[in-house]
This record gives structure tokens, sequence and C-alpha cells, in this order.
């Protein structure tokens, strides 16, 4: 069996909120983001975007960028941070 690791490979989300965007929701919260984490802008999953969506583009770039066969890969390994879908748990 042959192993690789390539990465770390990313795919962001479409949509794009500044700090601009937060000044109008929250007057004087913006420049205390950006002093206390450095962030100017963040990515916003849309409502058909999920973290396996985010998955598949990633790995499409990989392929792209590294000449990988498709048809070569067995097992991709994914670790969002977040779940794909929302599960409850029962009480």
């Amino acid at each position: 069996m042959k192993f690789a690791a390539i990465g770390p490979i990313a795919a962001f989300a479409r949509k794009v909120e500044d700090n601009e965007f937060l000044k109008a929701q929250s007057p004087g919260g913006h420049a205390l983001i950006y002093a206390k984490t450095g962030i100017r802008q963040r990515h916003i999953a849309g409502p058909d975007e999920c973290a396996s969506d985010l998955g598949v583009a990633a790995a499409e770039r990989c392929f792209a960028e590294n000449n990988i066969d498709r048809s070569t890969i067995d097992f991709l390994l994914s670790a969002p941070k977040r779940p794909t879908t929302s599960a409850t748990t029962p009480a």
C-alpha cells in the first residue's frame, strides 16, 4: 500500500464579509475584532455550502496542483472543525 500526505490544501466559502460589514452591524466592534485577532475579513458559508462541499473543492484543487489521477485514490481523510450536518443527540 502506498501512502502520501499532501497539504494543507484549502477551499473557502464564496461569501466574504469584511470588517466594514461588521461596522454597520456593531459600531466600534470591527476595530476591536481587528485589534484582538488581526482579522480583516471572513468567509461565510452560504445556505447551499457545507464542509463536505469545501472538502470536495479542496480535494479537486489538490489533484490538479499535484497532477494526481483521481482513479489512483482509494481513500481521503477529512477533518472539518464543524460537522456537515447538524445532528441532535437524544437526552
